[in-house]
């Protein structure tokens, strides 16, 4: 296990994992399945070893430490209401941003700049140079803006993921670990170290599935609502009319509740919870 450098005690970390939404569904549901079968005296054991490594492996990991740092210290030392300022959530916009490669970044660029000649287009039509605070559009821009943003940032997390993780070594690994409990084991102490092993790469290659399923669905969600805009731009042009373009852009942010939905499945992963994924900062007004 990797030592870490979080400033909390050990059991602290291994605590805040057992806690998280994902590992506690997994766990509720390997602990039933292990209760409803022909063996629970043996199952039981297996699943309780199989979290115990999952969570001090977890536990053990730098970055999730630093997460669990930051979480904590939220909660210890809240920061006061009036502390919050109207460059927070641009601040968070920014940040996200710097953190995207390089391709992604020029990607919601581009959309972005998409976004600004919608805009422009509907502001000339009305006679207009500025946007006001009553206008319709510029909320559901910002909104469509920011999930994407939220994709992209997901795309780049779950990626980085997949790259690290090698799951043809783990698949060897598992058939070989099954190869040695089918050859008849005698030492107890083997049993229960290959047992451990191969219960713990069944974890992982389940997560490794997972979030390749993730992946896909990021991947077609982003192609999906990067068509979206790039079809209402040239609708715009076409129809000339700045109340269709608002009612255009409205009806796609209608459409986006399951993206909204998935973006809140994914933010179970350590490292992307975050409680404001969905109180859009006002893009629109940043750049232009």
């Amino acid at each position: 296990m990797a030592k870490g450098t979080g400033r909390r005690g050990f059991f602290t970390y291994i605590r805040e994992a057992f806690k998280e939404h994902w590992n506690l569904l997994f766990f509720g549901a390997a602990a039933l399945a292990a209760l409803i079968s022909p063996i629970p005296d043996i199952a039981m054991p297996l699943v309780m070893a199989a979290e115990m490594t999952y969570l001090t492996g977890l536990a053990g990991h730098n970055k999730y430490r630093a997460v669990v740092d930051r979480r904590l210290d939220e909660i210890e030392n809240p920061r006061p209401a009036q502390a919050a300022t109207d460059s927070d959530p641009r601040r968070t916009y920014e940040d996200l941003l710097s953190s995207l490669p390089r391709p992604s970044h020029a990607r919601f660029v581009s959309l972005r700049d998409r976004c600004f000649e919608m805009q422009r287009l509907t502001l000339r039509m009305q006679g207009r140079t500025t946007p006001q605070s009553g206008d319709e559009q510029t909320p559901a821009l910002n909104r469509m803006l920011w999930i994407f943003l939220r994709l992209l940032s997901s795309e780049t997390a779950i990626g980085r993921f997949l790259t690290q993780t090698d799951v043809a070594e783990m698949n060897a690994q598992l058939l070989e670990l099954r190869a040695r409990q089918e050859g008849g084991l005698t030492d107890e102490r083997l049993v229960r170290s290959v047992t451990d092993s191969i219960a713990t790469l069944e974890l992982r290659i389940g997560n490794h599935e997972r979030a390749t399923v993730n992946a896909e669905l990021i991947s077609l969600e982003l192609n999906r609502l990067e068509s979206k805009i790039q079809a209402l731009s040239e609708m715009g042009i076409s129809h000339e009319d700045p109340d269709f373009i608002t009612s255009q852009v409205n009806s796609v942010n209608q459409s986006i509740r399951e993206t909204e939905k998935a973006i809140r499945d994914l933010a179970v992963l350590p490292g992307m919870a975050n409680n404001d994924v969905f109180e859009a900062p006002a893009i629109m007004a940043y750049e232009g």
